[in-house]
């Protein structure tokens, strides 16, 4: 029996891109790269799937549901 037999070994998925978040207990942090793959939109909404443990970040319209200023 191994230390390791309660553990999984991850997947490491490579990026193909400089972008980078960062989750902190009250905020999300995103680097200029990815702003700029987001084209420096003026505004975002960023959603979870707190089942599969996943976030995303949407360009969207100043006017949409939860639309937070990003860029200027």
């Amino acid at each position: 029996m191994s230390i390791l037999d309660k553990f999984t070994l991850v997947d490491i998925v490579k990026s193909r891109s400089a972008s980078v978040a960062t989750v902190y207990p009250n905020g999300l942090k995103l680097n200029n790269p990815t702003a700029a793959e987001l084209r420096f939109t003026p505004y975002v909404q960023v959603y979870i799937n707190a089942k599969d443990k996943q976030f995303a970040v949407c360009a969207c319209k100043e006017d949409d549901d939860q639309a937070m200023p990003f860029s200027k």
